[in-house]
């Protein structure tokens, strides 16, 4: 029978052309077999593992791997379910990540990952950019519990993975910046903003879309197809998915349009909706008129931030104007007009109806109605007397 050595909770044996290691800890036995090994290898192997297998019995957890691959993996598999724009706006965060997690600290297992650390690569952070290089002056600190935030998204995907006992970011406190208060226009202001687009067919169109219908400006807007404008019952289809892209919520929803929008669609229909480009109508709502460097006639339009801004400028509008600004005033404008909330909120996709409320910022006109003298008319009820000042 062949000879068996003990390991400390575990042993040694060598079966024909391997070796078999049988680790027992916390009443559960582990079998490895190895091939192609030394006896010396097949000991040390024995002894690494089942001083691995206890330090994971005392966390609970199934399994530890090293924050790089943690990263991956989050990467692969959580977000690369979210869309596009978050991606892209995850990038710069997660290289930062990889600077300091990786490069200079050695790449620790995700378990080892403490407190401590968070606040030293908060620190860090505040101080260099994503790749190390030191910062021209400090970074915000609504940057910087951004990042915090999606550092914690990754360590809440560590535990789904049970990887991690805890979440380290969770007691972390960052000092929180002053948050952007959305710009909310008048209408006479909107009006001055449509005029500005002046014979910009497809400028006019996507000031209307975000402002009439209060639809994301690149995610959303932008995506639009022919196909997803009914003009005979007057509303317009979000897809959730398309070849791409994907919405931030990741559901369907149909908007209605207002007259005034409705009117602009018909207008546009008429004027691009069987134009030919190249011996093929664009299915594409808003789309190159002409073949230039970067796109051919036809093609999909992927930004207008710049054309956008241009005739804000031209309207006289405020400098800090945002796209997204007019999702906002779309909220609000129905909310203030009395609109039920849980419409507006299937409406604008949002997940939570505290979200839509959220949307609900007031002008200041708005407030004026605290301040009105009341209606003329009798009095009823307790009269005050008034009170002449003692002198």
């Amino acid at each position: 029978m062949p000879k068996r050595r003990s390991y400390g909770s575990g042993t040694v044996q060598r079966r024909g052309n391997s070796w078999r290691v049988r680790i027992m800890v916390d009443g559960q036995r582990h079998t490895y077999s190895l091939r192609d090994v030394t006896k010396k290898e097949a000991e040390r192997f024995a002894k690494d593992k089942a001083q691995e297998l206890r330090d994971l019995t005392g966390l609970g957890l199934p399994g530890r791997i090293r924050f790089s691959a943690l990263l991956t993996r989050y990467e692969a598999e959580a977000l690369s379910q979210r869309a596009p724009q978050t991606v892209k706006s995850y990038q710069s965060t997660l290289a930062a990540f990889r600077t300091f997690f990786i490069r200079d600290s050695g790449d620790p297992l995700a378990a080892e990952i403490r407190r401590g650390h968070v606040k030293a690569f908060l620190s860090w952070r505040r101080l260099h950019q994503p790749d190390g290089s030191t910062r021209s002056r400090p970074l915000s600190s609504r940057s910087v519990e951004k990042d915090r935030a999606i550092l914690s998204g990754v360590f809440s995907f560590a535990e789904e993975l049970e990887v991690v006992a805890a979440n380290p970011c969770r007691k972390v406190a960052v000092p929180k910046g002053d948050k952007r208060e959305p710009l909310i226009i008048d209408d006479g202001q909107f009006d001055a903003l449509v005029e500005a687009c002046g014979d910009r067919d497809m400028l006019r169109l996507y000031v209307l879309v975000l402002g009439e219908a209060g639809l994301r400006c690149d995610s959303e807007a932008l995506w639009l197809r022919f196909e997803d404008v009914d003009l005979e019952n007057g509303f317009l289809t979000v897809e959730s998915v398309r070849k791409g892209r994907r919405t931030k919520s990741g559901r369907m929803r149909v908007v209605p349009m207002t007259p005034r929008l409705l009117e602009a669609m018909r207008a546009h229909f008429r004027s691009y909706r069987f134009a030919a480009y190249d011996g093929g109508a664009s299915p594409w709502l808003f789309h190159h008129l002409v073949t230039r460097r970067h796109a051919k006639a036809g093609d999909r339009i992927t930004k207008l931030r710049k054309s956008f801004y241009a005739a804000a400028k031209r309207a006289e509008l405020p400098a800090d104007l945002r796209q997204h600004d007019l999702r906002h005033r779309r909220v609000t404008t129905w909310l203030a007009a009395g609109k039920p909330a849980h419409l507006v909120q299937k409406a604008m996709g949002h997940s939570d109806i505290r979200v839509t409320l959220g949307y609900s910022h007031l002008v200041p006109e708005d407030l004026r109605t605290l301040v009105d003298p009341l209606p003329e008319g009798p009095q009823t009820g307790r009269q005050l007397r008034r009170v002449e000042p003692s002198r």
